[in-house]
């Protein structure tokens, strides 16, 4: 008890330092969060707390110290995990990497019975009905809509819930495999009857295609000798110039205040989502191939783009990496805070009287 005493107090004189500690507004936001996750109300927590016999400014005052002390073991901890380029492909190669890498489907599932050794007759009439189900469900009634409705038949449906391919029934298998979200699949026949399987959702899995985008663009910014107003002007200007035919690349080259860019035209590499600031990547992604933007404002200044092109690209296997880089480093991440916390008490001078 001692021990966890003088190593929150090393840790709470740290964050100070690093001036780690969270504003009341942060705060408010957490004990909101604590009571959202627990269903009651905010005052119904401070009820709770007080009942407990503990004070509620106490426990304020604890958990600000709690999610301060996890602030500072992020920051400090982090920074001192590797993961490498090999960690990284033997994970993905990995039993554990490749279970993350696989979707789970939600599946809902039907079954008209019919068994195996039904005559020929019986046979033609189950197969009629399962197909005229499937339509049904096609144009958009649930499996147990479906179900109440054809009672006479037996139906039956039932969920598989959050499942991986592999985990389904064999006779699934390769069927829930091929199909997308919201798609039913044919009629599959085994001992007991037609079966039909329809995707409610998916989540998980790494298969992603992203939009790439070329553009070029003219930052204006303003400085000691141009004003925010007299930016705004410019960049204006520069736009009906544009519009009356100007070329872009020559007026970029004239008056772009982006360095990395105004000596090439403008011109960008090709950009994915995220790489560039929200109302840069909002205003590309809005504007068509060609077509040349409004001005707009960013943190760097004012902005007219055009956008050159576009493309779809496969990025599963980066977003693989990526997941993979981050479950890696959350493994290390209990051994490192061990080691970073044993090396604070042991550089910290404690006297216990």
């Amino acid at each position: 008890m001692l021990d966890r005493m003088i190593l929150d107090n090393l840790q709470i004189q740290r964050a100070n330092r690093m001036g780690i500690r969270l504003s009341d507004q942060e705060l408010h936001d957490a004990l909101a969060n604590i009571a959202r996750n627990n269903s009651i109300s905010l005052s119904a927590l401070r009820d709770s707390v007080e009942s407990e016999g503990t004070s509620f400014r106490h426990f304020r005052e604890q958990l600000r110290k709690e999610i301060a002390i996890k602030q500072l073991q992020r920051r400090s901890v982090i920074r001192n995990i590797v993961v490498t380029d090999k960690e990284v492909d033997n994970f993905l190669r990995s039993k554990k990497g490749q279970q993350m890498l696989t979707p789970e489907l939600f599946v809902e599932h039907l079954l008209l019975p019919v068994s195996s050794k039904a005559d020929g007759n019986a046979q033609q009439q189950a197969e009629a009905k399962i197909t005229s189900l499937r339509q049904s469900a096609g144009r958009g009634k649930s499996f147990s809509q479906l179900a109440q409705e054809n009672t006479a038949s037996e139906v039956v449906t039932n969920d598989f819930g959050w499942r991986r391919t592999s985990d389904m029934p064999g006779i699934f298998v390769e069927v829930a495999a091929s199909l997308n979200k919201g798609d039913i699949s044919e009629p599959i026949r085994s001992d007991s009857g037609f079966h039909l399987i329809r995707v409610k959702d998916t989540r998980g899995g790494v298969q992603q295609s992203i939009v790439e985008t070329k553009a070029r663009h003219i930052l204006i910014k303003p400085n000691a000798i141009r004003s925010a107003a007299d930016s705004k002007a410019l960049i204006d200007d520069i736009g009906r110039q544009l519009a009356n035919g100007a070329d872009f690349a020559a007026l970029a080259k004239q008056h772009s205040d982006d360095p990395g860019s105004a000596l090439l035209g403008g011109n960008l590499d090709w950009t994915k989502p995220g790489q560039l600031v929200p109302e840069f990547q909002a205003m590309m992604e809005k504007t068509d191939i060609q077509a040349i933007s409004p001005s707009f404002e960013t943190e760097y200044g004012w902005h007219i783009l055009q956008v050159l092109d576009k493309r779809t690209v496969d990025a599963s296997n980066d977003i693989a990496k990526g997941r993979a880089r981050i479950a890696i480093g959350e493994s290390k991440y209990d051994d490192e805070l061990n080691r970073w916390l044993q090396k604070l008490r042991d550089d910290a001078f404690v006297e216990i009287k």
